[in-house]
């Protein structure tokens, strides 16, 4: 009724669009067109399998995986220098030290150093001390 008057367009114009967007993500699409009691058309969607990646896109994550794991490498070692310069620092001491990492960072990256066993904190949180220890297990005097 619109498309008669000039005021729309025609209906469903845009569908091979959608289509086209949805079967390239990886989705099956049926379109179904029915006239009784109504005029009406049908989108079903369903997963049809993986989602379409192009090797650049893997290339891309490996790649920034890698450098997260040398900047967490490398914020790691700069906390151990910083507790065996200090070992009663306390995280926002560590933070104020290394200037580019926040109080909840520093904690994130002590409990990860504790669970892999490189540091234990002795006594209690408060007038307590880290302490390093080498690889073997043993502390690092």
């Amino acid at each position: 009724m619109f498309l008669m008057l000039g005021l729309g367009e025609r209906a469903g114009s845009g569908l091979p669009k959608v289509r086209a967007a949805w079967e390239n993500a990886g989705f099956k699409v049926d379109i179904t067109d029915t006239f009784e009691p109504y005029d009406q058309t049908l989108l079903r969607i369903e997963r049809a399998g993986p989602a379409k990646t192009t090797q650049k896109k893997t290339t891309q994550k490996k790649t920034a995986q890698k450098k997260t794991t040398q900047k967490t490498i490398a914020r790691q070692q700069a906390i151990l220098e910083v507790i065996q310069n200090n070992p009663h620092a306390s995280r926002v001491e560590i933070a104020d030290a290394l200037g580019d990492l926040t109080a909840d960072g520093v904690k994130y990256h002590l409990q990860r150093l504790q669970q892999v066993g490189v540091i234990v904190r002795v006594g209690a949180d408060k007038g307590g001390y880290w302490q390093v220890l080498n690889v073997t297990g043993q502390t690092d005097e």
